[in-house]
């Protein structure tokens, strides 16, 4: 992506400031119509930048509130004055009351579905999609009809200055127009994959009771008031994204690990559950990861899973391959530019079935080799097993609760036989005194 960024801008500036020279053409038209363009997107590129970052938080909301800004400035309740480029909102699209209610009405169940954990991992199932659709239209064509939308007021300057037709205007629009829109999308993405990741941390802390409510309620007057001072303030709020921004690109990586685990082991398997539920995952994929058929030979079993301890070999739930080949075990990762890594698996290897994803794991401290894979391979547990030679560590942990029930009955009937002894003593004792007693009184 930024190899395809660079190539595309230095492509524009290059033929924007040398079309005589690429088409044989008088640039002087060109010149007034790229001069008039980048005047104007100098204008409009802090309002847009901050719009943008705010689309990339969260496109339902930040559709939302420039909505209802449209119609409240066209209604009067808003001063155009005190926004610039009121004009401009005015006139977008979207600034409409069926279209505002029905923005409205999405963000208010999405954000209300956000607020449990469970509702959440559904909420991110089926509007996930819906709202990452929204956001990348936005982002792409939103960039693109910015300079676009320029060429036919330019080619008109060009023609009233006498300098000609507007064809090669047109030409440098749309390749500055391509350049910018693939900017935008890399802004969105790497902005929308930090504040993804940053819910998906809140909802992994949800046994903490209100933590992921508190988060989605704060994160959503967040971007609320960032999109509303993005179009009062936009030269303060570009800075301000721009800061996000950077943070963004800083943590990029992790946010991508942590947006993969919570694809593969939450969102697949509940989309599956609801729309494919007769679907079985395979052990060993048609199509194998790089690098697995030049290493290993005689393979039975490859399949995802993701580490879950953070060490100097994988990082915490980075995703790696458990992988059978021969009578042997191993965790195979091959990393961009070439880095390979094979950890073989000696000894006992454990595999529990947990609530929320299935463990293999070598000790029961988890504190070596332990990784998680998908709870849809629950229907191939007892292939993993055979195959791989895992011992079933749910039938441990059910002979320890039965050993554990077992010793608490005992204790329970010793307890209770040595009450019933004490009260019979304590009876017995009582007995006599009242005997001595009435013998006395004779």
């Amino acid at each position: 992506m930024t190899t395809i960024l660079l190539f595309f801008t230095c492509l524009s500036l290059y033929i924007t400031t040398n079309v005589d020279v690429v088409f044989g053409y008088e640039s002087s038209e060109t010149f007034v119509a790229v001069r008039f363009i980048t005047d104007n997107l100098l204008t409009t590129l802090p309002t847009t930048f901050a719009i943008l970052i705010g689309i990339s938080c969260s496109p339902f909301i930040a559709l939302t509130v420039l909505s209802g800004t449209g119609i409240f400035l066209n209604s009067g309740f808003i001063d155009p004055s005190r926004i610039p480029f009121s004009e401009t909102l005015m006139e977008l699209p979207i600034a409409q009351t069926n279209i505002f209610i029905v923005l409205l009405a999405i963000t208010l169940i999405k954000g209300a579905l956000s607020l449990a954990g469970t509702t959440k991992i559904f909420c991110d199932v089926i509007l996930g999609k819906i709202e990452s659709v929204f956001g990348t239209i936005s982002a792409i064509l939103g960039a693109y009809f910015l300079t676009f939308a320029t060429t036919a007021y330019a080619s008109e300057i060009t023609h009233t200055q006498g300098v000609g037709s507007g064809i090669w205007t047109t030409v440098v629009t749309v390749i500055i127009s391509f350049s910018l829109a693939i900017l935008a999308y890399s802004v969105y993405f790497i902005m929308k994959t930090l504040v993804f990741a940053l819910s998906i941390l809140a909802l992994l802390a949800s046994p903490i009771f209100g933590f992921n409510a508190m988060f989605t309620i704060i994160k959503h007057i967040v971007i609320i008031a960032y999109t509303w001072y993005a179009l009062v303030r936009p030269q303060i709020s570009a800075i301000i994204g721009v800061l996000c921004l950077i943070l963004a690109i800083m943590f990029f990586r992790w946010a991508r690990r942590l947006i993969l685990y919570y694809q593969k082991i939450y969102l697949i398997p509940l989309f599956n559950s609801i729309f494919r539920d007769d679907y079985r995952i395979p052990i060993l994929p048609k199509r194998l990861p790089r690098g697995v058929i030049k290493k290993f030979e005689d393979i039975d079993i490859c399949i995802e899973t993701f580490f879950m301890n953070k060490t100097t070999v994988f990082y915490k739930r980075e995703i790696c391959y458990f992988i059978k080949s021969g009578n042997t075990n191993y965790l195979f990762k091959k990393r961009f530019f070439g880095k390979i890594i094979c950890i073989k698996l000696d000894g006992d290897i454990y595999i529990n079935k947990c609530f929320r994803f299935i463990r293999i794991f070598t000790d029961e401290d988890l504190r070596k080799i332990h990784v998680v894979l998908s709870r849809e391979h629950n229907k191939n547990k007892d292939i993993l097993i055979s195959k791989a030679n895992l011992i079933n560590y749910n039938i441990i942990l059910e002979e320890r609760r039965r050993m554990a029930n077992e010793e608490t009955a005992r204790k329970i009937q010793a307890i209770t036989d040595a009450t019933k002894s004490m009260f019979n003593q304590s009876g017995q004792k009582v007995n006599n005194l009242f005997r001595r007693l009435t013998n006395r009184d004779k």
